[in-house]
Formats: C-alpha cells, sequence, structure tokens
C-alpha cells in the first residue's frame, strides 16, 4: 500500500473533524456516539481554531482517498487536554477510517510523524489513551511509555 503525507491545514479542516470524531474510544459493545459529541468543549479543544502557534499534524493519503491523521496541540494548564502533561510538552491524537486499521499503516505513519516532529525539535509528546482500547499496545510498541494511570486512561509519554 503506497502512502502520500501531507500536512494537515486550513483545506483538511473537515477531515480533521472527521478523525477527532474516530479518535474516540468507544468499546465494541457501546453504540458510537453522537457526532455532535464533539461540538463539546473538552473534546472540540483538539482542533478548534487550527493552525494556532504549534498546531502540526499530518495526513495519509491511499491514492486520493484521505485514510487517517496524526496530530499534535499544545495546552495550557488552564485548558489542559486529557494526556496534558506540562505546556512544553504537545499531546497526540490519531484515528485512521476504519477501512484502513490493522493493516500497518499507523505504524507507518506514527514512524514518519515522529520523525517530522523531530525536525521541528520537538523532544517530548503526551498522549491518553483509554485502558481498554487494544491501541495501548500499539503506543508502548511505538516507544511510549506510562507517566500516570487515571480511573479510565493511561498518559502516556515518548521521548524523541
Amino acid at each position: 500500500m503506497k502512502v502520500a503525507i501531507e500536512r494537515i491545514d486550513e483545506n483538511n479542516k473537515g477531515f480533521l473533524r472527521e478523525m477527532l470524531y474516530q479518535a474516540i474510544y468507544v468499546p465494541e459493545e457501546e453504540q458510537p456516539l453522537p457526532v455532535s459529541v464533539l461540538d463539546d468543549p473538552l473534546l472540540s479543544k483538539y482542533i478548534e481554531d487550527w493552525g494556532k502557534e504549534g498546531d502540526f499534524g499530518i495526513i495519509a493519503l491511499i491514492g486520493d482517498l484521505k485514510a487517517g491523521a496524526i496530530w499534535l496541540r499544545y495546552f495550557t494548564s488552564e485548558k489542559k487536554g486529557w494526556g496534558f502533561i506540562a505546556e512544553s510538552i504537545p499531546e497526540l491524537s490519531m484515528a485512521m477510517m476504519p477501512e484502513y486499521r490493522n493493516r500497518g499503516l499507523g505504524t507507518e505513519m506514527m514512524t514518519r510523524f515522529l520523525d517530522l516532529a523531530r525536525e521541528r525539535g520537538i523532544s517530548c509528546i503526551s498522549i491518553s489513551v483509554d485502558k481498554r482500547n487494544r491501541a495501548v499496545h500499539f503506543y508502548q510498541r511505538i516507544g511510549f511509555v506510562l507517566v500516570r494511570e487515571n480511573e479510565e486512561d493511561f498518559v502516556m509519554k515518548i521521548l524523541l
């Protein structure tokens, strides 16, 4: 599968919203959440006003089709993300369209993304992952390590 990468910009805001929705972990036995959940400030802060200083992300393309996205955003101690560690450490979000999951694309995307993050001078990235999500093992395999365990999620980080 040939994968092209493009940076997330103003033209990709609609897809970024779709990716935020896809990034929400819902156990298989539960019903998907309504799309309107993206309007909740707890979630919308991950993409609102995309293009602020420090925002950085990529989209994976298979031919002309957008298959997934990985993006970073810096948060403050007053406006924290779930994976917040410090204002100097951006939080990662990642999602794939369902038809592209479990095909190795996520590993390829993440490897390329981490290389780009290093080139930008980013030395540490955090993430929050629901404890029940199989993606915990993916992030561990990539090199993320546990920072803290909350009731429902793990906060992890990777040093670049």
